[in-house]
């Protein structure tokens, strides 16, 4: 009988608790290239593709010509059926671009390598770059580490993508946000698609100009003042576009407006604002929605491809969206 992961409790979600992508991923700091990173995280295997064949009763077997498998060379296991015009992009071309990035410095400090892994017996492989310079929430001790999350799939479910991942240092949450270039960080699975990934630099630019645009959001909405009552509307516009019933949104709510209390979200300079309500709301996402596994590994698989693609990251995009909006308006 499948599970449901239980929220942890106020008393246990302090500082040491190890984030969801570092239970199940694996250290590569101290890679030197991508391949050595992918070799210590145990993602230096490759996909073949593979014909599907219809079983006749009566004759032979038909080879079917509008779609094929995508098999996992080193264990043999179908990670997905996909159309006949998609091209596997494997793990090595993925991740390779990052080795001239580690290279490169911004200010005086170097990017590296942080941690990598895979969900659902790789059908996504991912890999997080530390970007140096850290953002900070206008003068307070609020710090918010800068990250560049490079993931790919091999079952047909999510293009490559790069993605700018701001990590809130006192909790380890994190919102995932799309670099605005298009065909350089997000690339479909078509023929020659990774010779159409630019240079490293343009990319690193890309997520510098993201994360600079995303100070001054911080900044915007740390200086948004809330009482209870914009507190309640705020968190009713985010909880409004979730799927859950009527008691089930209450519910959510209430725990929103109890993390506004956490001590996460007291912190000198942000308590009563804006931001610390967008924070409320995705402490919930990422350490306290419920999430589905027989296991505890496999709820910390399925939470993490909740909070960063699934539907924990749809709630914070909301969150994140209705927050900018209140900030304009105010």
């Amino acid at each position: 009988m499948t599970q449901l992961a239980v929220a942890p409790s106020r008393a246990l979600r302090d500082d040491h608790l190890t984030p969801v992508w570092r239970r199940i991923g694996h250290s590569v700091a101290d890679a030197h290239t991508a391949s050595d990173a992918l070799a210590k995280a145990g993602l230096d295997w490759s996909v073949r593709e593979k014909h599907l064949e219809i079983s006749e009763p009566f004759g032979e077997n038909r080879i079917v010509k509008s779609h094929k498998a995508i098999v996992r060379q080193d264990s043999g296991d179908v990670l997905g059926v996909v159309g006949a015009r998609y091209q596997p992009i494997q793990n090595a071309e993925s991740f390779e671009w990052l080795t001239s990035a580690l290279g490169h410095s911004i200010g005086s400090r170097a990017i590296s390598l942080e941690t990598a892994g895979e969900l659902r017996g790789g059908r996504i492989v991912w890999m997080l770059a530390l970007l140096p310079n850290e953002l900070r929430v206008g003068a307070t001790d609020d710090v918010i580490k800068r990250y560049l999350l490079v993931c790919n799939s091999h079952d047909g479910s999510k293009a490559f993508r790069a993605l700018i991942t701001p990590i809130r240092v006192i909790c380890q949450n994190t919102l995932t946000l799309a670099l605005r270039d298009g065909s350089g960080v997000h690339l479909r699975h078509t023929q020659n698609a990774m010779s159409r990934i630019p240079e490293a630099i343009r990319i690193l630019g890309l997520a510098e100009a993201g994360f600079q645009t995303m100070q001054t959001q911080v900044d915007a909405l740390a200086r948004v003042r809330m009482d209870s009552r914009r507190v309640v509307r705020y968190f009713d516009a985010v909880v409004r576009g979730t799927e859950e019933n009527s008691e089930q949104k209450k519910e959510i709510r209430s725990k929103l407006v109890a993390n506004m209390d956490d001590d996460r979200q007291r912190m000198r300079g942000i308590t009563g604002t804006l931001w610390a309500a967008f924070n409320a709301a995705t402490q919930y996402a990422d350490w306290e929605r419920p999430v589905r596994g027989k296991t505890a590994d496999r709820q910390n698989h399925n939470r993490l491809n909740s909070i960063w693609f699934g539907s924990s990251a749809e709630f914070k995009r909301r969150a994140w969206t209705e927050a900018l909006r209140i900030a304009a308006n105010n």
